[in-house]
């Protein structure tokens, strides 16, 4: 069951901001975001631009996607798995029916 993603892109103008919000959205420091983004090093000017409204819309934005397309793609995996389970059953193949299930609880975070 695909489903159709629209994502808003509202790329900031400035390439600088940009590549600092895309990395503090990937999970970088804010200090590490900012000379990534080709600043120099500098902790407070690095604090003061992550409480920028537009940086923090943004870096928003980017997990949201980020979100929804891996829980489409998890949701996909499931669906996979879970056919290939009743495939096996049907079959009697009793090991890869349950190495499918496995699959699935490992995606789901059971196990």
């Amino acid at each position: 069951m695909k489903q159709q993603i629209e994502i808003q892109n509202c790329i900031l103008s400035n390439p600088k901001h940009e590549k600092f919000a895309q990395s503090i959205a990937r999970g970088l420091s804010q200090e590490k975001a900012y000379i990534e983004a080709g600043y120099k090093g500098d902790r407070s000017a690095a604090s003061r631009m992550s409480t920028n409204v537009n940086i923090l819309r943004r870096v928003k934005e980017i997990q949201n996607d980020t979100q929804l397309r891996n829980n489409i793609e998890i949701d996909d995996i499931i669906d996979e798995l879970e056919k290939t389970r009743k495939l096996a059953m049907a079959l009697g193949q009793c090991h890869s029916a349950f190495l499918a299930s496995m699959g699935k609880a490992r995606l789901l975070g059971l196990i």
